[in-house]
């Protein structure tokens, strides 16, 4: 017994004396060249990098450690690093000493600084760790290591810690592929805007308030190259503010979902990106896609955005305002999908956008209700992340538009945009064009349009636009409106305007013209000419005037005022319509208007000035052997009450101020001549028999007045129409008259009669013996009358004073001084 205890106090003296000798004494001929050479230098060279210190220091109780001070490690390569850190402290495996192989069982770094000098195009100048603290620990084996760190985030209370476990066979000769990890990172950003300034993000955004909070796994198996890493993270309530054209803008706070799972295959230099999104509070929007590790390409990249809430998205991405359009409104949802492939310096992109349930508008120009279709595409190249050109489509209710776009610069908006739409139905239009509202379309358009320079700037774009029309109408509900609608617009900026040979029927009548219109958008000048084979002139404009009178004064009053003034309606029809007018300086200068009705000829010259107030008017009519029952409608109650056929001229001048009587406030004179004139419901042979000593002219009474020839010279005042000159001659009586019509058609004259001696013989010789006896003159007179009343109904009555004295006269004997010569040389016409 007694032996076996003196082998045991043998065999435990050698262990103790071994352990002593393992753990003390071999460790005190470690010299740092040894470490240098087998740990230092292999490090360097598998990190291409540089490991320098202050000092090193060996402490052997209880654990043989290796402690550098004042550490400086350097990495080289794209994105330079640095760590700086108090000290390093090594922990190697004891037994490998003996045989004096160095093999690290623990790495504990203590009181570190990162700072990681970031590429150009990445999107902040440097990442930086404080604070840091990192112990690698062994697990079981030599081969299998534990990783933990912990980090704080410069300027803020937050940090980054991880932790992980790697198995490798050694520091020297590293192979990724051999090595095998597991692991998790923790990120808690408190405080964004002071983590921003210190890493000075590369944007014109500076983050206000927002804090983030993520979690990264990742994975990898001992002979596989790839890593398969799992996270999520959150940014909680950031706002940022951005300067766009001198203004200040902020957003809203943006609470931020992110999921994702990615493999990263560094044998390959590939990655991969499966089932991954990011929460909005605009919509959720889904990626996956790979590319190429450390090249910046992608094989294959999607974006989805199944439902997207579009009013939403300029409160979280001001950047969205400043490539929109001015005037751009819109809510609703919309559906996008993009697709990415290639590198930054040549990426193909092909995006869609299906805004079918989305309100889209612009100014009052467009309006897209919710449930209109409405599809963007577009497939482009996109050259330095910067300069894109491609096909773009655009699919709208029937209408299907392709075209082209070229040198779109995306920062300053500057580009070229190529459209081409197909025939489609005019009434696709109706429901988005605020100014159609009430109308209905008909027929169809095709649309050739090219825009260059700020696409953002619709006003300021040069513009180029061929648009044709087949067989179009447009009408307000419930009215004829313009039909039959044939043209081709086109327009350039050097150019203007132009059409030629178009042709519509306006109200029933068929219409042809041309416009020109120079430099439109600066100091307008047009040219227009309008031709109709057979016109009713009255009907074309009520058609037209709706279209028009944003740029020509409203022409209907002008009809409402003579259906006011006149018992009939206005039928100015006729043939061989024309007019021809130009525009310059703000005034219409109508060069020619002429049609060919009532037998005779109508003409118009003049000009119409637009004003900041009324537009003024200056113009000439002529009338040249017109019939004037022609020119008004024939009802049942009967013709127009004057007949004739009228040689005229008028030069009138006033404003559109009063649109309800138009020509209430004009000016002007006129003169005119009516030949084989009849008034219908005149008889001028009844008013005078109710005359006592004239009652036997009742026999010569025939309902009506008829005259050869009426002529006068004409005065336009505010409100009414004067003669002072009006002259009716017939073999029976010429008349002189003077006197007014008011524009409601209420005429007001006095008639001073001559009969025909023929006439006047019995009435003379009932009065008088010898009245008129040696008279020189064929005429007997003047009988004086009164008429008044409109035109459908005059009442003509002998004025009682003036008739009484001529009476008196003859019965005295004086007849012969009632004779007086009818023309007189001023009465002629001039």
């Amino acid at each position: 017994m007694r032996r076996w205890g003196i082998a045991a106090g043998a065999v435990t003296l050698v262990l103790a004396v071994s352990a002593a000798v393992v753990f003390y004494v071999v460790p005190r001929s470690i010299r740092p060249e040894i470490i240098r050479e087998q740990i230092l230098s292999p490090l360097e060279t598998s990190l291409h990098g540089s490991f320098t210190y202050e000092s090193v220091s060996f402490r052997y109780f209880p654990v043989f450690q290796v402690q550098f001070s004042g550490v400086k490690m350097q990495l080289k390569g794209a994105r330079p690093a640095e760590l700086k850190a108090r000290s390093v402290t090594l922990e190697p495996d004891a037994f490998p000493l003996i045989i004096r192989k160095f093999l690290i069982r623990q790495i504990h770094v203590s009181t570190g600084e990162v700072q990681v000098q970031m590429a150009e195009q990445d999107p902040f100048e440097k990442a930086v760790l404080q604070n840091l603290s990192l112990d690698l620990k062994p697990l079981g084996t030599l081969k299998m290591m534990q990783m933990e760190f912990h980090a704080d985030l410069p300027g803020t209370a937050s940090g980054i810690s991880g932790q992980c476990d790697l198995r490798m066979d050694g520091l020297a000769g590293w192979n990724w592929n051999k090595a095998a990890l597991r692991g998790v990172l923790q990120l808690d950003a408190k405080d964004l805007p002071a983590w921003s300034d210190s890493v000075k993000i590369r944007s014109a955004l500076k983050i206000r308030e927002g804090a983030l909070r993520g979690t990264v796994h990742f994975e990898k198996e001992k002979g596989a190259g790839w890593m398969n890493v799992r996270g999520a993270a959150k940014l909680d309530g950031v706002v940022y503010e951005l300067e766009q054209k001198g203004q200040m803008m902020v957003s809203k706070p943006l609470v931020m979902g992110v999921e994702f799972q990615d493999v990263l295959d560094f044998a390959k230099k590939e990655w991969s990106l499966k089932r991954s999104f990011l929460d909005l509070p605009f919509g959720r929007i889904e990626l996956n896609g790979q590319g190429k590790l450390g090249q910046r390409e992608v094989q294959d990249f999607r974006i989805s955005a199944p439902e997207i809430t579009l009013e939403e998205i300029p409160n979280y991405l001001l950047g969205i305002r400043e490539g929109l359009p001015l005037n751009t409104g819109f809510s609703g949802t919309g559906r996008l999908e993009i697709s990415l492939k290639g590198s930054l310096q040549q990426l193909a992109v092909f995006s869609s956008l299906d805004l079918n349930d989305a309100v889209i508008t612009y100014g009052s120009l467009f309006d897209k209700p919710k449930g209109v279709p409405l599809r963007f595409s577009m497939e482009m190249q996109l050259k330095n992340g910067r300069q894109a050109d491609g096909d773009i489509s655009i699919h709208f209710h029937e209408l299907l538009a392709k075209g082209t776009v070229k040198g779109l610069d995306l920062a300053t908006g500057a580009g070229q945009i190529n459209l081409l739409t197909n025939r489609h139905a005019a009434a696709s239009w109706g429901p988005v064009i605020p100014a159609l509202k009430g109308y209905e379309l008909g027929g169809d358009l095709k649309i050739l349009a090219n825009w260059q320079g700020d696409l953002r700037d619709i006003q300021g774009l040069k513009k180029i636009l061929n648009i044709r029309v087949e067989k179009g109408a447009i009408a307000k509900t419930g009215e004829a409106g313009l039909k039959n609608i044939n043209l081709e617009l086109d327009y350039d900026p050097k150019m203007g305007l132009v059409m030629q040979n178009g042709s519509l029927e306006a109200g029933g009548q068929p219409i042809k013209g041309s416009l020109s219109i120079y430099s439109p958008e600066q100091k307008p000048d047009a040219k227009l000419t309008l031709e109709s084979a057979k016109i009713d002139l009255p009907e074309a404009v009520r058609a037209l005037q709706p279209f028009a009178e944003k740029f020509v004064p409203p022409l209907d009053p002008f009809f409402k005022t003579l259906s006011r003034a006149v018992p009939k309606a206005l039928a100015l029809r006729g043939e061989n319509f024309v007019l021809e007018a130009a525009y310059h300086d703000r005034r219409w200068k109508i060069e020619r208007a002429a049609m060919d009705a009532g037998g005779g000829k109508i003409s118009v010259h003049g000009d119409i000035q637009a004003g900041d107030k009324a537009p003024e008017y200056q113009l000439n009519f002529d009338a040249n052997g017109v019939s004037v029952e022609q020119l008004f409608t024939a009802e049942a109650a009967g013709p127009f009450p004057l007949a004739g056929k009228l040689f005229a001229e008028a030069a009138l001048k006033g404003s559109f101020n009063d649109l309800d009587s138009l020509f209430a406030a004009a000016a002007g004179t006129g003169k005119f001549v009516l030949t084989q004139a009849e008034f219908r419901t005149v008889d001028l042979w009844r008013a005078l028999a109710e005359i006592q000593e004239f009652e036997s002219l009742s026999a010569l009474a025939k309902g009506a007045s008829r005259f050869d020839e009426v002529r006068g010279h004409l005065n336009f005042e505010p409100g009414k129409i004067s003669s002072d000159d009006l002259e009716l001659y017939s073999a029976d009586w010429n008349l002189n008259a003077k006197g007014d019509v008011s524009l409601e058609g209420v005429l007001n004259l006095r008639l001073e009669v001559y009969l025909a001696y023929a006439h006047a013989e019995k009435i003379l010789a009932a009065l008088s013996s010898g009245a008129g006896e040696g008279h020189d003159s064929e005429w007997f007179g003047p009988a004086s009358l009164l008429a008044s009343g409109p035109l459908d109904k005059i009442a003509v009555k002998a004025d009682p004073a003036l008739m009484a004295k001529l009476v008196s006269d003859l019965k005295a004997g004086k007849g012969q001084r009632a004779f007086r010569r009818f023309l007189r040389e001023d009465a002629l016409f001039k």
